[in-house]
């Protein structure tokens, strides 16, 4: 995402929710192990990203709880295809947003 941004130059809407998923994804299609592993990660992460957008940008509590609970739900939906989908790549089951770069997929 950061690579992303900078190289871009400004944000992709919809870019947070692809890489989330995206990931989650690609641990899934590895086992069982590999998906409890992001899932766990994912909360941890999550957690953080609570704290730091609050203290450190300046979010509000609500706005922070938010955008966690909207991230948790793109880690599941991509844990979730990535077992429904274990011979796919991520590139012909994920919807991609406009405007990123091919060698960001």
């Amino acid at each position: 995402m950061k690579a992303l941004r900078e190289s871009l130059g400004y944000y992709i809407d919809g870019a947070d929710e692809y890489y989330h998923t995206k990931a989650n994804y690609q641990a899934a299609q590895l086992g069982d192990i590999s998906a409890a592993t992001a899932l766990l990660l994912g909360y941890i992460r999550e957690i953080l990203d609570f704290f730091k957008e609050i203290l450190f940008k300046g979010q509000s509590i609500k706005d922070a709880f938010e955008h966690g609970l909207k991230d948790l739900e793109s880690n599941r939906k991509g844990r979730k295809l990535g077992k429904e989908n274990p011979d796919k790549e991520a590139k012909d089951i994920i919807k991609r947003p406009e405007g990123i770069p091919e060698k960001f997929w």
